[in-house]
C-alpha cells in the first residue's frame, strides 16, 4: 500500500512530459502504522501456531483494522496540488460551478463552430466543449459525427449515412441557413446561422479553432474516432498553439483513445475513460478508493479530469432514441440509467477526488434542476447547451 506512494507517482516532470513527481517522505503517522500492521502479523503468525483456527477471527478482526485505517489515513491526506489548483481549474467567485458550453453552446448558437464560440467568449464562458474527427485528408475537422445521430446529414444537408472519414474536409457542405439544434436541446429548437454571421460558413479545422479562441480559453476536446493519427495530430495542435495548459483531450468511451493519449501526448491532461470510471466508482462503493493511488496505478491529478454523466430527463429521451431501433427497450434504457446514476453520483467520492487535486466536470444540464444536482454534486464545471440558463442559474 505505502511502497508506491512514500517514492512517488507517475506525474509531470520538469520537462512538462512526463517523468516521476515525489510525493515526499512518510509522515510519523504513516510510518506508526507501518510498523504496527507488520507487528500484527507477526504477532498472528505466532498465535496461530499457538491456538489453532480459533484466531481466525482475530486475523479478519486486526485486517479489518488495518484497511480501515490506511483508507480513513488516505482519505484525510489531501493533495495541495493536482490539475485543481490550476487557475484555469478553478471556481467561480463565491465557490460557484463555471461554466462548459457544450458543443460551443449548441442550444443558442451554430455547434462547434467558431462563431458560437466567440458568442460563449462575450458571455464570459471560461471552458468550451467541442468535438474532432478526421477526414479522408487527415485533416482535424471540428464536428461531432455519429452514424446513429446523422449529423451531417442535420448540420449540412447532406444524405444520412455520410461519414466525416469519407469526405475531404473542402468536400464537406457549408451549414444550412437553420440547424436542428441536437438531441439534449428543447425538442424542435432551430438555430439560425445567420444571427451569429455564419451562414455560409463550412466546417472549421482546428488550426482555425484553435487561432480564434486563443490560449487562455478552456478547451475540452472530445476526439470521436478511436484513431492514432488524430491523436498525434491534436497532440500538436495543441502544442503549436501553446494550449498544454488549457486544453483536455479525450473519449468518454474509448481505451484505445486513452492509450494513444497516453503513448503520444502525456503532457496534456485527459479525461477518464468508461472502464476508468466504473473502476473508481466500483473502488468507491467496496471502501477501496483510497487506494487507487497505489493499486491500479490510475490516478494521476496532473493530468487526469473527471468528466461525469449526469443522468437527467433529456439524457434518458435522447439515449432512449438511439436505442429504440436495437434490442433494448426504451423502459429498460430508462431503468438502467436510473441503476447508473444511483451507482455513480455519490457527493462525497468526488468530494475525495477533488481533494487529491482532479477536477471534476458534469454533464450535460440543461434545465434548472440539472444544473442545481451539478451543483449538489460538488462539480467544479457545469457543462450545458444554454449559456443564458447557467448565467440566470449562477
Amino acid at each position: 500500500f505505502f511502497f508506491p506512494r512514500s517514492i512517488g507517482m507517475p506525474g509531470t516532470g520538469a520537462d512538462g512530459v512526463g517523468g516521476v513527481r515525489a510525493a515526499g517522505p512518510l509522515d510519523p503517522a504513516t510510518l506508526l502504522l507501518i510498523i504496527v500492521s507488520i507487528g500484527l502479523r507477526e504477532l498472528q503468525w505466532h498465535l496461530m501456531h499457538v491456538f489453532g483456527s480459533v484466531l481466525c477471527v482475530l486475523w479478519v478482526l486486526s485486517d479489518l483494522w488495518m484497511f480501515a485505517s490506511v483508507s480513513a489515513l488516505f482519505e484525510r491526506t489531501p493533495d495541495e496540488g493536482g490539475l485543481r489548483s490550476k487557475k484555469i481549474f478553478s471556481r467561480m467567485p463565491g465557490g460557484r460551478p463555471f461554466c462548459i458550453a457544450h458543443r460551443c453552446a449548441a442550444g443558442e448558437a451554430p455547434e462547434n463552430t467558431i462563431a458560437a464560440a466567440l458568442y460563449c467568449q462575450e458571455k464570459g464562458v471560461r471552458w468550451l466543449q467541442v468535438d474532432c474527427m478526421l477526414t479522408r485528408d487527415k485533416k482535424v475537422a471540428v464536428i461531432h459525427d455519429m452514424e446513429q445521430e446523422k449529423n451531417l446529414s442535420r448540420l449540412c444537408g447532406m444524405p444520412k449515412g455520410t461519414q466525416v472519414i469519407d469526405l475531404a474536409l473542402h468536400d464537406i457542405p457549408k451549414l444550412k441557413p437553420r440547424i436542428p439544434a441536437p438531441d439534449l436541446c428543447d425538442p424542435g429548437l432551430e438555430i439560425d446561422t445567420k444571427r451569429f454571421g455564419a451562414e455560409g460558413q463550412r466546417v472549421c479545422e482546428l488550426n482555425e479553432f484553435f487561432s480564434a479562441v486563443g490560449p487562455e480559453m478552456g478547451v475540452l476536446l472530445e476526439l470521436w474516432m478511436a484513431d492514432e493519427i488524430l491523436v498525434k495530430l491534436v497532440a500538436q495542435l495543441v502544442r503549436k498553439h501553446k494550449r498544454v495548459h488549457s486544453t483536455v483531450v479525450g473519449n468518454p468511451f474509448s481505451r484505445s483513445t486513452a492509450v494513444y493519449l497516453d503513448r503520444h501526448a502525456p503532457d496534456i491532461p485527459r479525461i477518464f475513460y468508461a472502464r476508468e470510471l466504473m473502476v473508481l466508482f466500483s473502488l468507491y462503493h467496496l471502501g477501496l478508493l483510497p487506494l487507487a493511488h497505489c493499486v491500479i496505478g490510475l490516478w494521476d491529478n496532473q493530468k487526469r479530469v473527471l468528466n461525469l454523466p449526469v443522468v437527467t430527463k433529456r439524457m434518458k429521451r435522447a439515449v432512449g432514441k438511439l436505442a429504440s431501433s436495437s434490442l433494448l427497450p426504451r423502459m429498460l434504457v430508462g431503468v438502467l440509467l436510473s441503476v447508473l446514476s444511483r451507482f455513480f453520483f455519490a457527493p462525497r467520492m468526488i468530494a475525495y477526488v477533488q481533494a487529491q487535486g482532479v477536477p471534476v466536470f458534469a454533464w450535460i444540464l440543461n434545465d434548472a434542476e440539472d444544473l442545481a444536482e451539478g451543483q449538489r454534486l460538488g462539480a467544479d464545471g457545469l457543462m450545458t447547451d444554454y449559456v443564458e440558463r447557467w448565467l440566470k442559474f449562477s
